[in-house]
């Protein structure tokens, strides 16, 4: 058997059915076969074109071809209202989605299909390469599972395991299984032949010609066979634009099945309320959306932006008051001598392009009862460039929860256990330089100072925050760091806050590489603003 795990992040999955306008308000239950098989290929495409072969994919793809079964968890639908600018009037857009929980997973599940170990391995990259399913903002993380140990309860309406009892029947889009594609093949090649005759006759007849001479040729029966795709991978394969253009009412080798699920697969479902103060985290991450992501050097005003907006939040539930481990400041507004317990605010660049993906938040202290809930409350970052950032909180817990060195899993690499630390982000010193007189005068003796004392702060800032004496502090020679294959030098970074205090020294940044004895976990952010996010240090393992 073959079992896909689906989980929402954003918490809805944003699909139009077949045959349905975007603004009746319908929405896709369960994800179609149709768009699911469609989504592997793009994966591919955009992914995996040099490490998986095509033969492979389409033997998975001819292997899932099959109607499935699945498990819909607890859902909801609701709506947003947009009013679309015109050159008249303002024309309004129903956007519809499946509310689904976040932690609850959607199963699609083919009981009779056995795939070779080589063809499941394959498929079980694609589908940790699988970011969204129907619409962009419906992000979607995929897995295999071997056995699922949720009850099926949305069958094909032909199958013989179903029972109608409280069941209500949905069309759902899916393809030809591979075996039955030829056929299909051929009598949609006979049905356009057909209607080919026919448009010929017609013309024969209006020309006052007998139509009784009109036959089908052998360049018209070849053309018409090189518009029908030969296989049901080249189907799918087929954009909406090229089926438009080629006058298909519908893709060919689709087909809709009658499917059964539970009529109240849409009811309103009574939560616990939990109580947040009973609930204690140190870590919430959020995944970030915007038309144009900023750049990571962007990082230290981003994380300064942040802090601003869930302080004002916290504020508007709080009658007032700002809990210090979101400000970092006691009640008077003096600073607060906390060990750096207070929250950081840390700009993540996951999928490798330099651009700002995720955020995480973070404190040795711990998040519980307002802060925890001004956190979750944050959804939007205004963009003093143009462009609004959208957060949508994906997980809380602890660093060890969600640590790790493969992006592509979700793990976040600032939160990774690691012997040995680079910087990511400039390092600028709060403190100058304690160069003695006499070390000022010969520059090579000067710089030799710089680096020692350089060193001694970075030091001091690791036993400041509780980490282990270094085995070894190496100054990087090169003046930048790499993103996405490029070298940014620090100078390309913003390294003063726009607003706010904070000791600095007038100094275009530094990078270093600590080596510690044994592994220690992130994350590691020493010197000014370390707090929103400079001074930020990787595994070293990340940058090869």
């Amino acid at each position: 058997m073959v079992t896909v795990s689906l989980r929402f992040p954003s918490g809805k999955f944003h699909a139009t059915p077949w045959g349905s306008h975007v603004n009746e308000g319908v929405v896709e239950w369960p994800p179609s076969q149709w768009r699911f098989l469609r989504a592997l290929i793009a994966t591919w495409y955009a992914k995996y074109r040099d490490k998986i072969k095509r033969e492979t994919l389409e033997k998975i793809i001819n292997s899932l071809s099959e109607p499935p079964e699945f498990y819909l968890p607890p859902a909801s639908t609701s709506h947003t209202r947009h009013y679309m600018p015109g050159s008249n009037r303002k024309d309004l857009v129903l956007d519809s989605f499946v509310v689904v929980s976040r932690e609850d997973r959607l199963l699609i599940h083919w009981r009779e299909i056995e795939l070779p170990s080589n063809s499941r391995t394959a498929l079980s990259i694609l589908l940790e390469g699988l970011s969204y399913l129907g619409r962009a903002e419906s992000w979607v993380t995929a897995t295999l599972v071997e056995q699922p140990a949720e009850e099926i309860n949305c069958y094909p309406a032909d199958c013989e395991r179903v029972t109608r009892k409280n069941m209500e029947t949905v069309d759902v889009a899916c393809t030809f299984e591979s075996l039955e594609y030829a056929k299909w093949q051929n009598v949609a090649i006979d049905g356009i032949l057909r209607l080919k005759l026919a448009e010929k006759q017609q013309k024969q007849f209006e020309k006052g010609k007998d139509i009784e001479k009109v036959i089908i040729t052998a360049s018209d029966r070849q053309k018409v066979r090189n518009e029908v795709p030969p296989t049901l991978i080249d189907a799918l394969e087929i954009s909406t634009a090229d089926l438009r253009k080629a006058g298909w009412s519908s893709p060919p080798g689709f087909r809709t099945v009658s499917y059964f699920r539970n009529e109240d697969c849409f009811s309103p479902i009574p939560f616990e309320k939990v109580k947040l103060s009973d609930k204690k985290v140190s870590v919430v991450r959020y995944s970030v959306s915007s038309a144009v992501l900023p750049q990571l050097t962007q990082a230290l005003w981003k994380g300064e932006r942040i802090r601003k907006i869930v302080m004002g939040i916290a504020g508007r539930i709080n009658n007032g008051s700002i809990p210090w481990v979101i400000s970092g400041k006691s009640p008077d507004g003096n600073p607060g001598q906390s060990n750096h317990r207070h929250a950081y605010y840390l700009c993540e660049s996951c999928e490798g392009r330099g651009k700002i993906s995720h955020v995480t938040v973070f404190s040795r202290q711990g998040f519980d009862g307002v802060a925890l809930k001004a956190f979750l409350a944050l959804k939007k970052v205004w963009g003093s460039e143009g462009y609004d950032l959208q957060l949508v909180p994906i997980e809380t817990g602890n660093p060890n929860d969600f640590g790790g060195l493969n992006p592509e899993k979700g793990e976040s690499q600032i939160l990774a256990s690691s012997d040995t630390w680079v910087s990511i982000t400039p390092f600028i010193p709060s403190r100058h330089p304690k160069i003695k007189r006499s070390e000022k005068h010969d520059p090579e003796i000067r710089r030799k100072a710089l680096v020692r004392e350089l060193k001694k702060q970075v030091k001091k800032e690791l036993d400041y925050i509780g980490l282990p004496e270094p085995e070894e502090i190496e100054l990087l020679p090169k003046l930048g760091t790499m993103l996405d294959g490029h070298f940014i030098s620090w100078l390309k970074f913003r390294t003063e806050r726009r607003k706010g205090g904070g000791s600095r020294v007038n100094f275009s940044g530094s990078g270093f590489r600590i080596k510690f004895r044994e592994s220690v976990a992130g994350p590691v952010t020493l010197g000014y603003a370390a707090h929103f996010g400079l001074g930020q240090f990787v595994p070293e393992s990340t940058l090869k």
